[in-house]
């Protein structure tokens, strides 16, 4: 595991529960069987970080095909930790 992925993965935890409950509610096909929040972290690829010098990062995961291909952008500030969740693209 690289230090990008280490560093990623308590990140995708924060909207997991949440994001996993909206991909079984309105992202799957008909056949598809639902997401658990563990298997759904475990899809995501930590693609880049970006850290302001207001302390206000972000990290921005590769979706693995959980949204049709749009991207998971995870927010926060370094004094408040994570802040929000949101699907892009």
């Amino acid at each position: 595991m690289g230090r990008s992925d280490s560093v990623g993965t308590p990140c995708s935890r924060k909207g997991s529960c949440g994001l996993a409950a909206l991909n079984n509610g309105s992202w799957l096909e008909q056949d598809e069987a639902d997401v658990s929040p563990a298997e759904f972290i475990g899809r995501l690829k930590l693609e880049s970080i970006r850290v302001c010098p207001n302390g206000a990062f972000e990290f921005s995961f590769g979706d693995g095909d959980l949204f049709w291909g749009h991207w998971i952008q995870v927010y926060g500030t370094v004094q408040g930790g994570l802040q929000r969740t949101d699907i892009a693209g």
